[in-house]
């Protein structure tokens, strides 16, 4: 009696990313020199500069001379977070850790994340992104920093998740 030919296994066609991608890395922008009354947008996004794909272990580490060098100017925070947001990318969580320099850290941490989402607010609402309606209050930390920073220096964790497919249901 012949061998029954097998029957071939269809091929699986790809289903769309219905999920959010994430992870627990996070890009970092940091401040230098900030007093609750300096505390602005602008302040942030002029003369802020971000650090990218760290991880917890790495979030209070020494600034590096390469931080805040000509190679790595402070104005980098507009152009990464629209890079960011051009890539599909939304702010899930937001960090802030502050050294006030008359102790009032939390105070400046939750001065730093209103200023942060006006700003996004103002430089991204007309194109819909970053706003701050994408960042639950809830979902932002407000944290004092004094053994690790310099007074007046502020770190700010962005954690950013990329929203499923439109074709998703």
């Amino acid at each position: 009696m012949p061998t029954p030919e097998p029957t071939p296994t269809p091929t699986p066609t790809p289903e769309p990313s219905c999920r959010y991608e994430s992870d627990f890395r996070f890009d970092q922008i940091v401040l230098r020199g900030v007093t609750r009354a300096s505390v602005t947008g602008s302040v942030i996004f002029e003369t802020g500069n971000v650090r990218e794909d760290l991880s917890k272990s790495e979030e209070f580490d020494d600034l590096r001379p390469h931080d805040w060098d000509s190679a790595n100017p402070p104005n980098r925070v507009l152009p990464f977070l629209w890079e960011r947001q051009t890539s599909g990318f939304r702010i899930a969580l937001v960090e802030t850790f502050s050294h006030d320099r008359d102790g009032a850290h939390i105070e400046l941490s939750e001065k730093v994340n209103k200023a942060l989402f006006e700003g996004l607010e103002e430089r991204f609402a007309t194109a819909g992104i970053l706003a701050a309606a994408d960042v639950p209050e809830t979902s932002t930390g407000d944290y004092l920093a004094t053994r690790t920073f310099e007074r007046g220096e502020v770190r700010i964790n962005l954690f950013f998740v990329k929203p499923p497919d439109e074709d998703c249901e």
